[in-house]
């Protein structure tokens, strides 16, 4: 879940969202994992909802650090990131 762009009904194309290693910098550093997130509707309260647990599948367990990117015709805007724990 995460909160739509404030233009995201003018110009955001689609969202990426991208796994970092844990203590990495998503400025700098590359992403271990990408998913395109097409550009969903958001609810009500501006929340995106999307279900990639097929995604987190993939990864193996441990800590990281994930991001959610607007894209545009405009160019890339970054959200700020969180800690994801992924267990097995």
């Amino acid at each position: 879940m995460f909160g739509a762009s404030a233009d995201h009904g003018t110009n955001v194309t689609s969202y990426v969202f991208e796994v970092f290693a844990a203590g990495a910098d998503p400025w700098t550093a590359t992403p271990l994992a990408a998913s395109n997130l097409g550009k969903p509707s958001p609810a009500w309260n501006n929340e995106i909802m999307v279900d990639r647990a097929a995604f987190f599948s993939e990864l193996a367990g441990g800590d990281y650090v994930a991001t959610v990117t607007a894209v545009g015709p405009n160019g890339r805007t970054r959200s700020g990131s969180v800690s994801v724990s992924v267990e097995r």
